[in-house]
């Protein structure tokens, strides 16, 4: 009897989940909960490197087309707060989906970032790349883009 008591403990300690009942339906509402979970990680990640792809594109692209600083680094800053804190809520608030018990379990070595995932930033993030450097040099067609100072670009209605 002692020796059962310690089993337990011993396996209280080591798992990472912990069931207070033996019903099956909460071992499948776990699994559901966690493969959601995973889900929502993954289109966070994807959604904040495809932002922040297009971001430092249009930051680097920049002085090559003509245009100072697009974006300082307080507004670089400011965008990936804004970003980060409505996407984390979106996500947070996401009920897990029943259909994910009908897939395969995913590879526990695999990379979060998969390579469906990679080619959806890269087209995204170069697609809005290629949206926002056209505004900018649709805003800039007649010099109206210009430095204040070092820390800040000013528009000049016209």
């Amino acid at each position: 009897m002692q020796s059962e008591i310690n089993l337990k403990a011993i396996a209280l300690e080591a798992s990472d989940i912990v069931l207070l009942d033996d019903s099956f339906g909460s071992i499948i509402n776990a699994v559901i909960w966690g493969r959601s979970l995973y889900e929502n990680i993954q289109r966070f990640i994807l959604f904040q490197l495809t932002i922040n792809v297009a971001a430092l594109g249009i930051v680097f692209l920049g002085p090559f087309i003509g245009v100072a600083i697009p974006l300082t680094i307080i507004q670089m800053l400011w965008v990936n707060l804004i970003m980060d804190t409505f996407a984390a809520l979106a996500l947070a608030t996401e009920s897990p989906n029943p259909e994910v018990i009908t897939r395969t379990p995913r590879n526990p070595e695999a990379f979060i970032i998969t390579p469906e995932m990679l080619r959806y930033i890269a087209l995204a993030g170069l697609s809005f790349l290629f949206i926002l450097t056209g505004f900018l040099l649709y805003l800039d067609r007649n010099g109206s883009i210009k430095p204040i100072n070092d820390r800040c670009l000013m528009l000049n209605a016209k």
